[in-house]
């Protein structure tokens, strides 16, 4: 009895120190008191234990909310979520994505220790990689098998690959907002991914309320800068019924003496509309002459093509070495002269209002594969450098007719060409900037795309630019 209540003693006094590994000795199934004191100790350092996951767990939630409070913009939010997230969880690296609304990608706004893994870049579809396919199931994802080509934790002293890596998702209302991405060379512990799936929520919330304010800044800034507009198109109308006003006294003399001229003026505006009309029908007759001629020259010259090509080719051998070279000018001559007469029927057409034009949806991409494509060798030929550029917020695809907005491309670049002697040639794709006047074509800046060819050739004297 002595010796089990030393043992007690003991026990008792190591958990009054906040050790609850000791345990009693017992004597066998009966000895009551030695039972009762170990599942005491067991029972009170579990609750101890569990006590101090939970105020972890809720320090890490408050801090975590703490360092998302105030107006921050999504850079700094971001920076700060991961970094807090990556320390207090001890880890070695972590990112944080955002999912952009024009495209449903994933855009990497904020990190800590983290640099670019084989084969991604700062954008990430959904679906691809870890972080993808975290916010295509909207679900948690922990890997502990980690391939060798994934990101690794670099240091002055070199790198290893992280031992478990979490990506987990943060939803708002079914909408996938964004993902978090850490790393350690630990594996984390049920409680560091409880608490990573609790703080999601808030994140979301707070990425969102940052998005929302956001554009409720740009809408703000846009509606003050057409207010200024406004007065200024008001303040410049004052000015200008100030100046109708000193002008209507002037008309109404000078409609004094037009009323004598008014006769005149009448009988030589008839006279006026009947050579209008007659120019208009001569106009009309030549252009349908043009595309009616256009269309007969072709098939001769078609025939011309066909006899060139088959003598150049020279099959049955009975022609020599000259002859050959002629009848390859000739096919050649006849080529250039083709393209000529189609352009005259373009010309004849869009005069006699008979050219069709055929919107659809079309690939800028390809647009401008195609045109680097095709003058590619031109400029090589020139020792020019050509560039073509599409910005990254333009749409996959417009509206538009493919094969007349690359006649009008072609055209441009075959005039950048042949007057730039030395430098480059930039074809820029990308959106026009707000405060840019359409309203001859009648479309609106968002919903509009801009092409712009720019070279370094000797450019357009002033007096022939318009």
């Amino acid at each position: 009895m002595t010796a089990t209540l030393r043992d007690v003693a003991k026990v008792t006094e190591a958990v009054a120190d906040g050790n609850y590994d000791l345990q009693v000795a017992t004597k066998g199934k009966q000895d009551l008191l030695a039972n009762s004191v170990n599942r005491m100790t067991a029972t009170i350092g579990k609750t101890i234990t569990e006590n101090k996951k939970q105020d972890w767990l809720k320090t890490g939630q408050n801090e975590l909310n703490n360092k998302m409070r105030g107006d921050q913009d999504e850079t700094t939010l971001a920076r700060s979520v991961i970094t807090y997230l990556v320390k207090y969880l001890d880890a070695q690296i972590g990112a944080l994505y955002v999912t952009e609304e024009e495209s449903d990608d994933l855009k990497l706004v904020g990190s800590y220790a983290f640099s670019k893994r084989k084969n991604l870049d700062e954008r990430i579809k959904i679906g691809e990689g870890l972080v993808g396919q975290a916010a295509y199931e909207k679900e948690l994802i922990s890997v502990t098998n980690i391939p060798k080509d994934y990101t690794r934790i670099g240091s002055a002293i070199g790198d290893a690959i992280p031992r478990n890596v979490v990506v987990s998702p943060f939803i708002l209302e079914e909408q996938v907002n964004g993902v978090i991405e850490i790393g350690a060379f630990k594996e984390f512990s049920d409680i560091e991914m409880e608490l990573v799936n609790t703080t999601m929520e808030n994140i979301a919330i707070i990425f969102n309320s940052t998005q929302n304010n956001a554009k409720m800044k740009f809408l703000l800034e846009e509606t003050q800068r057409q207010a200024e507009e406004l007065e200024s198109q008001q303040e410049e109308l004052r000015q200008s019924n100030e100046d109708l006003e000193a002008q209507s006294e002037e008309l109404r003399h000078a409609n004094e003496d037009l009323g004598a001229q008014k006769a005149e003026i009448e009988r030589k505006n008839v006279e006026v509309e009947e050579k209008a009309n007659e120019l208009a029908i001569s106009s009309k007759y030549k252009s349908e002459f043009l595309a009616n001629m256009s269309h007969e020259l072709r098939t001769p010259l078609n025939s011309l093509l066909l006899l060139s090509n088959s003598l150049a080719e020279n099959k049955e051998g009975n022609l020599n070495e000259e002859q050959v070279h002629s009848a390859a000018v000739i096919h050649s001559g006849g080529n250039d002269l083709l393209k000529l007469i189609n352009e005259i029927l373009d010309l004849s057409k869009i005069e006699a209002g008979m050219m069709d034009v055929e919107f659809k949806a079309t690939r800028l991409q390809e647009v401008a594969d195609s045109l680097e494509r095709d003058f590619k060798h031109m400029c090589e030929e020139k020792d020019l450098e050509i560039k073509v550029q599409l910005a990254p917020n333009l749409p996959a695809t417009v509206s538009t007719d493919k094969n007349r907005l690359g006649q009008i491309l072609k055209n441009l670049m075959s005039n950048a060409i042949k007057f730039t002697k030395e430098g480059s040639i930039t074809v820029d794709f990308g959106k026009p900037a707000n405060d840019v006047n359409l309203y001859r074509s009648k479309l609106e800046p968002e919903n509009a795309f801009a092409i712009a060819i720019t070279d370094t050739g000797i450019g357009i004297p002033e007096e022939k630019k318009k």
